[in-house]
C-alpha cells in the first residue's frame, strides 16, 4: 500500500523494516509536505486524526508557512446516551 501511495503522489520515499511486516512512508520536501496538509485538511473526520493534523499544522506552520485549519464538515460527533 505504501509503494501504491508513492507512486500515486510521485513523492517520498518507503522505508521497510527487517522484519518485512512494517513499513513507513517518508516526506521531506517542505513543498511535498504542504501538498500533504492540503490534502488531509478538512478531509479528516475522526478526532484523533484531526488532533494530530492540529499538532502537524502547527509546527509546518511555525517553521514555513501559515496554512489555516479547515475542520471537515461531516466529523464524527459521539453521542452521550444518558
Amino acid at each position: 500500500m505504501l509503494y501504491h501511495i508513492q507512486e500515486v503522489l510521485g513523492f517520498g520515499k518507503v522505508n521497510v523494516f527487517s522484519d518485512k511486516e512494517h513499513g513507513r512512508y517518508v516526506v521531506w520536501d517542505s513543498k511535498h509536505i504542504a501538498l500533504l496538509i492540503h490534502l488531509f485538511n478538512g478531509n479528516l473526520v475522526l478526532p484523533k486524526w484531526i488532533d494530530q493534523l492540529k499538532v502537524w499544522l502547527a509546527v509546518y506552520n511555525s517553521k514555513k508557512g501559515n496554512i489555516p485549519f479547515i475542520l471537515s464538515q461531516n466529523a464524527v460527533k459521539l453521542l452521550s446516551l444518558d
